[in-house]
């Protein structure tokens, strides 16, 4: 009986859990998402938030660099889109390693980098 429950709910979960990713995977292309426009170079964002993400760089505010940068690795549709995010994945590395030797805030947002890319 207890097997039979337990065999229920966990259905149960299983269905429910398998209904929010499918609802979850249906995002907007970026070019009809509100607020998304040209870049001030009069460049079109390859990957949703990729103005921002640089906007955070340019201000030196590494660790919201960090956050957006992997926040938009789940917007990725395309393999065009993965080999730029690629490009800013290095190129924000470098950035990193570059300014920690002397800027603590580059050294903390290098360390968050890291454990973000490790996975832990």
């Amino acid at each position: 009986m207890r097997l039979c429950l337990l065999f229920a709910v966990s259905l149960l979960l299983l269905g429910i859990t398998g209904c929010s990713k499918k609802e979850a995977a249906e995002v907007e292309p970026a070019a009809t998402l509100p607020g998304r426009s040209l870049s001030s170079r009069g460049e079109t964002e390859k990957i949703p938030g990729e103005k921002e993400f640089r906007s955070a760089l340019a201000e030196k505010n590494y660790s919201a660099a960090v956050e957006r940068l992997f926040a938009m690795q789940g917007l990725l549709a395309s393999e065009e889109q993965r080999d730029h995010w690629g490009t800013l994945f290095g190129d924000l590395r470098s950035k990193l390693e570059e300014q920690s030797r002397t800027d603590p805030k580059a050294a903390e947002a290098l360390a968050t980098f890291r454990v973000m890319r490790n996975g832990r």
